[in-house]
């Protein structure tokens, strides 16, 4: 019997949640062998052969991870002296000579589009200083875990490729789903996405207003954001009353809503940074139209897929063509 420690005390929501639970899940049905699990806010609950260690203080402060980062986790391995490490939060947990495998799915540091440190800082660190932890993870650890070929390609950059493996998240929550596309009626553009400036928003309106302005047609657009969240939503809901758009902030939204607004609107997806881009593989499966930026991820996932169209950055012109394009063939209900 093996033990392994898996150390995610970065999760808390988003797709690093939804890999968290995978790998829990995982885990559950693998009754031959312990695993120590090391979160931080997420509700695991202890298994037999399952063991759940909660630390939400890591989340209080940068001093408080780096305490975790530097003394928590070697005491962790001392105590539970496990025979593997499974690090699912992109860099590298300890210094021990125990086997280790890192899951990376933070592309920050692997993307061309280089962040400005005075238009947002928090997101510089990420792509430039913790970019260089995880770079040198790479190198450290037996094993790198991507959810795609380019981030393979990326990360063989700096290892060797033969210890990279590629393993796609599981989506299969929408399996049990169908859209009714007997009447092929969409009710406007839908977008479901956080509020950060890689998501790319303020391109989908430009384009809107664009459409608006030539054609006298106000399309709707859904956004999963809640006004006030932070200044990107202040600026998505300013712009859209300064010229009379017709932006619907929905907030957070659950599977069956999701499932509603994907099958009555068309996915727009602008966004240029993504691991993945976990809403191209739900309105894939939901057989539904997609406008994304032209991105390697986007381009991997939606790989022979015919309702796919795409735009190259900051074409607000292109972007707003697709849209009327894609539109023809829908009846747009206002």
């Amino acid at each position: 019997m093996k033990t392994t420690l898996v150390v995610d005390v970065a999760a808390s929501s988003g797709g690093a949640l939804t890999i968290l639970n995978m790998y829990y899940k995982k885990a559950l049905e693998d009754m031959n062998n312990q695993y120590v699990f090391v979160i931080s806010t997420p509700e695991l609950a202890d298994r037999d052969n399952v063991k759940v260690i909660r630390m939400p203080w890591v989340k209080k402060t940068w001093l408080h991870r780096i305490h975790f980062d530097k003394r928590t986790i070697n005491k962790l391995i001392e105590e539970n002296q496990p025979d593997e490490i499974l690090s699912l939060q992109n860099i590298y947990s300890g210094k021990s000579d125990i086997y280790q495998t890192i899951y990376i799915h933070q592309s920050l540091p692997f993307t061309k589009h280089k962040l400005k440190i005075y238009k947002n800082p928090k997101l510089w660190v990420y792509q430039n200083i913790i970019g260089k932890l995880i770079k040198n993870s790479i190198v450290k650890a037996d094993k790198v875990i991507v959810q795609t070929e380019w981030m393979k390609k990326e990360c063989a950059k700096y290892s060797t490729i033969d210890k990279i493996e590629v393993e796609k998240p599981i989506v299969n929550k929408y399996d049990d789903f169908k859209c009714n596309n007997e009447s092929d009626k969409v009710e406007g553009l839908f977008y479901p996405a956080t509020p950060n400036i890689y998501k790319n928003h303020m391109v989908l309106l430009e384009a809107l207003r664009i459409i608006k302005q030539k054609q006298g047609i106000n399309i709707k657009l859904s956004l999963t954001l809640s006004k006030g969240q932070n200044r990107i939503t202040n600026k998505i809901w300013k712009y859209s009353k300064k010229h009379e758009l017709n932006v619907v902030f929905l907030g957070s939204l659950n599977l069956e809503q999701m499932i509603s607004y994907y099958c009555r609107n068309i996915l727009v997806f602008p966004s240029y940074i993504e691991s993945y881009g976990m809403p191209l593989i739900e309105a894939r499966k939901l057989e539904r139209p997609i406008i994304a930026l032209n991105r390697p991820f986007s381009r991997e996932i939606l790989s022979n897929y015919n309702k796919a169209l795409f735009f190259e950055d900051n074409d607000i012109e292109k972007l707003s063509d697709n849209i009327l394009n894609i539109m023809k063939n829908y009846q747009i209900i206002y």
